[in-house]
């Protein structure tokens, strides 16, 4: 927890700590358990800019120190960035690329329409 954020509280009740701090303290919950694998719903969703960064580049950490993250995030430009598996899914569309440029050279009107609305990460 102190890699993660020194500045949590661990005396103050759950109802007063903050959704920043919620997420954080469930992520050092689980690595405890040394996992290889961490699911991640929307991590970011709560945090402002600077703390999704420094939060952010503790996930990318972790991940060079041999974890592997599947996350679901509306933070398309982190996932178009740091991602080695993109899986873009709309309506009946599923498609798996397994780089950015791979993505990128998709021919579907769907997934270039998509990409348009996010320039490069």
């Amino acid at each position: 927890l102190e890699q993660i954020d020194p500045g949590i509280n661990l005396h103050d009740l759950p109802a007063y700590i903050s959704r920043q701090h919620q997420v954080k303290i469930a992520v050092a919950r689980a690595l405890i358990l040394e996992p290889k694998v961490l699911a991640l719903d929307n991590p970011f969703l709560y945090f402002d800019r600077e703390e999704r960064k420094l939060f952010q580049q503790f996930l990318n950490e972790q991940v060079t120190n041999g974890l592997a993250i599947i996350m679901v995030t509306q933070d398309i430009r982190y996932a178009l960035g740091h991602s080695d598996k993109i899986l873009y899914a709309e309506n009946e569309l599923m498609s798996c690329f397994d780089s950015l440029s791979q993505l990128r050279q998709c021919k579907l009107d769907a997934i270039q329409a998509y990409l348009q609305q996010y320039p490069d990460p």
